[in-house]
């Protein structure tokens, strides 16, 4: 453990535990309650949007219907109705979230655990909906009766503390194991210890629980990288980094401010990271089993960036419209936006570079990935690149697929996760080689080898040559940004004996073109490949490829079909050594440049020959 999460440990055994008499007290202070109304108020839409919301929880089926849904799939209707209960002091909505509770709290402690974790004593699964009910708990108390709180609290006590503390004493969870550094972590840890907080009067040994939900977020915040990262990817580090921080506004105020999680150093870093995985049209690079939507979690980075006073942050931030009391909260209108500087980023540990043109909404933006596939969430993507451009995604991540936990979704070393075809080599755009991907595991990895940014043109480099298990001699791919438009990706591969190789580049657009020149169009954006080396290739192959599968997703088994479509190239014939070089271009067909290279050992020389006159000459290299 890091020096500063040992001190901020040590102040909480010296520090009494003692949450507001008065409430709310998790996410805002009772002081705080009529800005918050009077901000939703006066943001259009937010009441009217509130309510119509609030009238759906209401009638929610899985809510409400004849035979509720687990309370995992419940807590959206709960919060909704608890949110528009609190916004507007509505008592109808305060009635219909304390009958939700109820639902919740029909179904025994065993049935909180998600279906596809069972028999796992404690998850995140009933910790979510613990903190779940303790937020709604808070938020609506004014407006619920005294003995219907306290029983409520009684019961989060009786169902989830002694769980939570045995797992957590014996480590026999993966989750609670002191060699485990994901996100169950941090969002097991942080909601038991808002879920304490909010019922604390109930809490039977409040103390312990406070110091294993400050230990548990501490851990995960001491593993984030320097740069501010997180390997699993966007979604699943401010999602569940957001447990950790509902945790640390709630522990703050209950100790008076002397135990404030938010002094970590992680936390005055991360925000960067969000920033820069952030594409132009507000949505995520979605590498890793990340969907591109960050949605509510945004919040999170709204809290961030109001308390490290980051421009930048609340930029991205504000970019998602929603209407959460969270944001009404912690958004502090006070905090201007502001444009971030640079427009590149390298992030070693995760094995992402991001790149962009500009930070308006029509930039274009390139993500490379080359990282280690033993981490949480992996897919075996070394390599792999995306380009997006005017709002439009032109070479895309397929991304993440629906979970199917007894269909092998999460088989990593058996490698059944491999056939699903969005976890897979085959998912991405990077190369396969005899028809076969990349392998799993620490031993396998991918890498930045190098970056180099500035203003005109960034240039990174990644090897892959392991992540295929001993099959290649070397994959090298250098990718290179001429801003504003033209991407250079220039790939030296080797092996000990003659094999198929082929370039996978993934889409969702009108395709055209040939094996020289192709053309991907969506709503009106242009990419054009080029093929630039090999320039005159005999026994070459294209293939248009679409492959959809089909089965029953483990959460609410519900029958799903996916699918990934992609254009590869790639000789027909085996062979051991070869050099590829595309030139792409984002824009009007018509102005796209021609392409000349040459190679010299190890080092292409490319240029870039524009229609009106401006030429621009670029050195790759490993």
């Amino acid at each position: 453990m890091k020096p500063f999460s040992e001190d901020l440990l040590a102040k909480l055994a010296n520090t009494t535990v003692a949450p507001p008499d008065t409430r709310p007290r998790v996410l805002l202070g009772a002081e705080e309650v009529d800005g918050v109304r009077e901000r939703a108020r006066a943001t259009p839409g937010f009441v009217d949007n509130l309510v119509e919301a609030a009238k759906g929880a209401s009638a929610s089926e899985d809510l409400f219907g004849a035979e509720p849904e687990l309370p995992y799939f419940c807590q959206t209707p709960l919060r909704v109705l608890a949110n528009a209960a609190f916004i507007l002091e509505d008592e109808a909505f305060a009635a219909r979230a304390l009958e939700g509770v109820e639902v919740m709290f029909s179904f025994p402690p065993e049935e909180w655990v998600a279906r596809p974790h069972r028999p796992m004593r404690c998850d995140h699964a009933m910790l979510n909906v613990a903190s779940a009910i303790g937020i709604s708990t808070d938020l609506c108390s004014p407006l619920w009766k005294a003995d219907a709180v306290a029983s409520i609290s009684e019961r989060i006590n009786a169902y989830t503390v002694a769980r939570f503390l045995e797992t957590w004493e014996k480590q026999d969870a993966h989750w609670s194991s002191p060699n485990y550094h994901w996100n169950w972590k941090i969002m097991c840890c942080g909601e038991m210890g808002t879920a304490a907080i909010a019922c604390a009067e109930a809490i039977s040994d409040l103390d312990a629980v406070m110091r294993a939900s400050l230990a548990g977020c501490l851990d995960i915040l001491d593993f984030v990288p320097p740069e501010g990262d997180w390997a699993e990817g966007p979604g699943y580090w401010l999602g569940t980094l957001g447990h950790g921080v509902k945790f640390g506004v709630g522990l703050r105020r209950a100790t008076g401010g002397a135990v404030d999680l938010f002094q970590h150093p992680a936390l005055r870093e991360t925000g960067d990271y969000i920033v820069h995985v952030t594409e132009p049209d507000g949505q995520v690079y979605n590498f890793n089993d990340n969907g591109i939507s960050l949605g509510p979690s945004l919040d999170y980075l709204l809290l961030l960036a109001n308390l490290n006073r980051r421009g930048d942050w609340a930029r991205t931030a504000r970019a998602s419209d929603h209407a959460t009391v969270e944001r009404l909260v912690w958004d502090d209108p006070s905090l201007e936006d502001a444009i971030p500087g640079e427009t590149s980023r390298s992030y070693p540990t995760t094995g992402v570079v991001t790149m962009r043109s500009g930070w308006d909404d029509q930039a274009t933006f390139v993500g490379l990935k080359s990282g280690s596939s033993a981490v949480g969430h992996s897919q075996l993507d070394a390599n792999s690149f995306v380009v997006s451009s005017r709002g439009e995604r032109l070479l895309i991540d397929e991304g993440i697929w629906p979970y199917g936990h007894d269909l092998g979704f999460f088989d990593s070393g058996g490698g059944r996760r491999w056939n699903f075809d969005g976890n897979g080599t085959i998912g991405h755009n990077t190369l396969m080689v005899d028809g076969e991907g990349q392998r799993y595991g620490a031993d396998y990895p991918g890498r930045i080898v190098s970056f180099d940014g500035s203003e005109e043109v960034d240039v990174t480099v990644a090897d892959a040559t392991a992540a295929y298990g001993g099959r290649l001699r070397q994959y090298l791919r250098t990718l290179a940004f001429l801003k504003p438009d033209v991407v250079l990706v220039y790939d030296r591969v080797s092996s000990d004996e003659p094999r198929l190789f082929e370039w996978l580049f993934h889409h969702r657009a009108d395709v055209s073109g040939d094996e020289r020149l192709t053309r991907f169009e969506r709503n009106g954006v242009t990419l054009s490949l080029s093929r630039v080396i090999p320039e005159h290739m005999e026994c070459w192959r294209m293939s248009d490829v679409k492959r959809t599968s089909t089965y029953t997703e483990s959460n609410q088994f519900q029958p799903r079909r996916v699918s990934i479509e992609y254009r590869s190239f790639g000789p027909f014939h085996p062979c051991r050594e070869i050099q590829a070089l595309w030139g792409i271009h984002v824009g009007d067909a018509s102005d796209r440049p021609e392409f000349d290279a040459s190679i010299e050992e190890v080092t292409a020389t490319v240029r870039v020959l524009f229609g009106d006159g401006d030429e621009r000459v670029v050195s790759l290299s490993g």
